[in-house]
């Protein structure tokens, strides 16, 4: 296994991770849909800012593995896959006897170790004999007849792209990245995403020129709040079953963006 003996690239790397989220009005720690607690392939669950940082990189599998074990298990980690760094925390304790004194002494030292991990996505050739069963995580999904027929009768409307680990708009791409449908706590939590994600993807200067892809809305600036202020007066606007949808959004552990 790789080994990074400093740990201030990968702080970085982590706080750069989030920050580039945020910067995308997306906050990956409060969302409305469920996802599966990241592990190693082995079986043990990772913790910490670990959760956050695997999380992060937007995989739906919840299954990581170092280069070494993919190919233990008969497999490769495909070309060009970047890794995402996981910190282990290691307490080393040694007794010291005082010289004056006499007195055993115990002295801690804590040190910190980065190792590279891939998701199982971004592997090939592992034996299906060999992988851990299917996490199921979703729940059963029941479109809302009203709700996508607001969605399908839009004209020239957005591409949304599903199987991603946060709903969010990418002005650079205009499009739409949403989790699965069957990964929402509720069809409303589902709808509700949409709309909002969907009412900042208007805002395109292709459309209604809201903003500039050259001084895009970064999270927190006076632009992103203008943004929002713009879709939740949208959605009031909106018929009633749309109203019900945001307002589940909203609800305690929604997602902010």
């Amino acid at each position: 296994m790789t080994i990074e003996q400093t740990t201030q690239p990968a702080h970085q790397r982590i706080t750069d991770a989030i920050l580039e989220k945020l910067e995308q009005g997306v906050v990956p720690w409060r969302k409305p849909w469920t996802t599966l607690w990241p592990q190693n392939i082995a079986g043990w669950q990772y913790r910490g800012i670990n959760v956050l940082t695997l999380a992060l990189a937007g995989f739906s599998s919840p299954y990581w593995l170092t280069f070494n074990q993919a190919r233990k298990l008969g497999g490769h980690v495909r070309r060009g896959q970047k890794s995402t760094p996981v910190l282990f925390w290691k307490v080393y304790s040694k007794d010291r006897e005082d010289d004056k004194t006499g007195e055993v002494e115990t002295h801690r030292r804590v040190f910190a170790r980065c190792w590279w991990v891939f998701n199982l996505e971004q592997t090939s050739g592992i034996p299906a004999d060999k992988l851990p069963a299917a996490a199921d995580g979703t729940s059963q999904f029941t479109p809302i007849e009203r709700a996508a027929q607001i969605l399908d009768s839009m004209p020239n409307p957005p591409v949304i792209e599903y199987g991603k680990n946060a709903a969010y708009y990418s002005p650079a791409q205009d499009r739409i990245g949403m989790p699965d449908p069957e990964r929402f706590i509720s069809s409303e939590s589902f709808f509700a995403s949409v709309y909002h994600e969907a009412s900042h993807w208007t805002g395109h200067p292709s459309r209604l020129a809201r903003f500039s892809l050259d001084d895009p809305a970064i999270f927190g600036s006076e632009r992103h709040d203008r943004s929002e202020c713009r879709v939740h007066l949208r959605l009031a606007e909106a018929p009633p079953q749309r109203q019900e949808a945001h307002r589940c959004r909203r609800s305690p552990g929604a997602e902010g963006c």
